[in-house]
């Protein structure tokens, strides 16, 4: 199991502070106080504040019998087994309603059920039990309410074989064997085709040199991790005359004047049936992302290319040598060296009166990155640019173009991660305001790869618009050495990074791949219906056998989205293509809006823009005052509605018979981006606190 962190325990101990049972939120409520029946994901718990953490940990330690520890200190997988096989019948409890209802099981059979889960359990718990696949899951929950989900899935697993006869047992056996993934892509195997490896650091040139084979092709496509850095190539592509396509999961612009045109597209959206001279996919270390880690795979196995160059860190090229070898294609390496000098400085920066012209001072937190921006601007007089992950991407290439004119005032940059990936910035120092950030469960140290990737956009080769415009090599006067630096503000984080830098990182062993949507109908079919897709998607990934090349994921992400449209009466081609919508679940009113939208799919009824209430467009109408609550809280209003048109305008390319205001909710989307962009402009005067990243 994943060491508890120090935000993973006050969470925990917080749960068992409120006197709330581990298994009470099994029937999570409507806003009018009905309950879902078939809910299977419990909705996320409020965190109380610190002072009650003390006595809230001393109550989780007396319940689990643990010595009363310092925060942080991790729980052992001993002591982790007993507590889960302890609650063991609190869990058979609260679920034999619904295994009787929906499954038709009797309490016989639950009973049963429930003894051979615990002797598992129990014989895990006396072997390696970092091996033990019976933990497999349990192991990576960082919080009690996680731990609750996996005992539940894993107890359905043996619930559920009373119902599975032994044939049916044996055609899933089949079905579930993925252990050789090429084979999925019939047409592609059939092409000789030739990996170029581009691998080196950040600003080394790699991308550049793989963009020029690009060029010179007459049908290719580049695949990168983000719309922007997809719309960027695209841009870049038609100002050197070249046709080109650009996909992404909210746009399609395809050439009407010839069928001879460049692609540009995100990851997840590589043209798979069609051919190509040249594909480009960047950023390759992805591939072993336990989120989006499958798109990178399906790229490199899947696409028809005679010469495919992917770009990214070193450390992949153990895997991707593999797969080369594995698919019987040719693979020639290229490795690179930062084309300007990277150094971390031996002080740090902690007042913000000392930033000079080019600095970046990077935090993970929207409230954080705010109040940055202001007392830089307080202190400074000078105007300082921002970006983060939730801002829209047109707006954060706004922001950059801001900071990369030397003709203004905005001579520094405060941001998240996102300048890691899909932004060239002129930026001379990065300086880290803190070295942890939440992931989404708990607070956690950066890693070394972050750290190197972040730190990297520290001197940066070229921008953006000299990159559109180049026309010869990276030997041409616009590659003047800039010595990049990197530090921090604290002290105590100072080391950190010096270390990471001084680090390599682990190489990527295995690629991720996800069950594909058509073997997951077909499982479907084996199980007894009504069955939700979180168990059917969670006994795939526990029965899948996989090379050692793989490693099966289903994400986290999905198996929220499932939980979210569960009681909605969707067929499961349906509930997939919405498990695999790009939407962020921890704002509440993203969670409206695609259930919203499913209802619509559901019950097949048109999807009018203006008549879905979840969709606020009446935020436009509004200005910063009392009715939206100030600058700030109508900030996070505009950019929560940009994600609402998204997620309209996503599934209008999925069912556009269905979704049928495109036209609309793309010119709505650009009025939402025009007033984020005033609003960041004006932001720093107001020193009211946000409530989330």
């Amino acid at each position: 199991m994943k060491a508890w962190t120090q935000a993973a325990t006050w969470r925990a101990a917080a749960t068992v502070a409120r006197k709330r049972s581990l298994f009470t939120t099994l029937q999570p409520q409507h806003n009018d106080g009905s309950t879902f029946q078939k809910r299977w994901t419990p909705p996320p718990q409020k965190i109380p504040k610190k002072e009650v953490f003390s006595q809230a940990r001393d109550a989780l330690n007396k319940r689990l019998k643990l010595p009363n520890k310092k925060w942080g200190a991790p729980l052992s997988d001993e002591l982790l087994s007993r507590y889960v096989v302890k609650q063991m019948p609190s869990l058979a409890q609260s679920l034999t309603p619904y295994m009787q209802k929906h499954v038709g099981l009797d309490e016989h059979k639950i009973e049963e059920s429930l003894k051979k889960f615990s002797k598992t359990l129990i014989n895990a718990r006396s072997m390696l039990i970092k091996t033990s696949p019976a933990y497999k899951r349990i192991r990576q929950a960082a919080t009690l309410q996680e731990i609750t989900n996996e005992l539940i899935y894993q107890f359905q697993c043996v619930a559920f074989e009373h119902v599975i006869s032994k044939d049916t047992e044996q055609v899933q056996k089949r079905l579930m064997d993925m252990s050789h993934p090429p084979e999925w892509f019939p047409a592609t195997r059939t092409i000789e085709r030739t990996i170029h490896c581009h691998v080196g650091p950040t600003n080394s040139g790699k991308t550049y040199t793989a963009l020029q084979a690009l060029e010179k092709s007459r049908r290719g496509v580049y695949a990168g991790p983000l719309r922007l850095l997809a719309a960027e190539v695209y841009n870049r592509m038609i100002a050197k005359g070249r046709a080109c396509a650009l996909y992404t999961g909210e746009e399609v612009r395809i050439p009407t004047h010839t069928d001879q045109y460049l692609t540009s597209c995100t990851a997840e959206m590589v043209p798979l049936n069609r051919r190509f001279d040249v594909a480009v996919i960047d950023e390759i270390q992805l591939i072993g992302n336990d989120q989006r880690g499958n798109a990178w795979t399906t790229a490199l196995l899947g696409v028809q290319a005679t010469e495919v160059h992917v770009c990214g860190e070193e450390r992949t090229l153990p895997i991707i040598k593999a797969l080369c070898r594995s698919m019987g294609d040719k693979c020639i390496v290229h490795e690179y060296q930062r084309l300007s000098p990277l150094k971390t400085l031996h002080k740090t920066i902690s007042k913000l009166s000392k930033l000079e012209k080019g600095d970046a001072v990077i935090g993970f937190s929207r409230i954080t990155l705010h109040q940055l921006k202001r007392r830089i601007e307080m202190d400074t007089g000078r105007r300082c640019a921002i970006i983060y992950g939730s801002m829209p991407p047109e707006v954060r290439a706004q922001q950059a173009a801001l900071f990369n004119d030397p003709s203004n005032e905005y001579d520094f940059l405060v941001g998240s991660d996102a300048i890691g990936m899909g932004l060239n910035l002129e930026i001379r120092r990065i300086i880290f305001d803190k070295v942890v950030k939440f992931d989404g469960v708990k607070l956690s140290a950066i890693t070394v790869p972050e750290i190197k990737q972040i730190g990297g956009r520290a001197g940066r080769f070229r921008t953006a618009r000299s990159a559109i415009n180049a026309v010869d090599s990276p030997g041409d006067s616009g590659s003047r050495e800039k010595v990049g630096f990197v530090t921090t503000r604290d002290p105590k984080d100072l080391k950190l990074v010096q270390e990471a830098f001084k680090t390599a990182p682990p190489l990527i062993t295995k690629a991720m791949i996800e069950p594909p949507a058509g073997l997951v109908e077909q499982v479907s079919k084996l199980y007894p219906r009504g069955t939700p897709l979180q168990f059917i998607l969670m006994g795939i990934s526990e029965a899948a056998k996989t090379s050692d090349l793989y490693d099966m994921q289903v994400t986290r992400d999905m198996m929220e989205i499932a939980g979210v449209i569960e009681e909605i009466p969707l067929t499961i081609h349906d509930r997939l293509t919405l498990t695999r919508m790009p939407v962020n679940l921890r704002l509440p009113s993203n969670i409206e809006v695609l259930q919203a939208l499913g209802r619509i799919i559901a019950e097949n009824k048109p999807g009018d823009l203006l008549k879905i209430a979840e969709i606020p467009l009446c935020t436009l109408d509004m200005a910063p005052g009392n009715e939206s609550g100030g600058r700030m809280e109508y900030l996070e209003r505009l950019e929560e509605l940009h994600i609402a048109l998204n997620q309209y305008i996503w599934l209008s390319y999925r069912y556009s018979g269905v979704f049928r205001d495109q036209g609309m909710a793309f010119h709505a989307r650009s009025l939402v981006e025009e007033k984020l962009i005033v609003q960041n402009q004006y932001c720093f005067h107001q020193g009211l606190v946000m409530k989330r990243m």
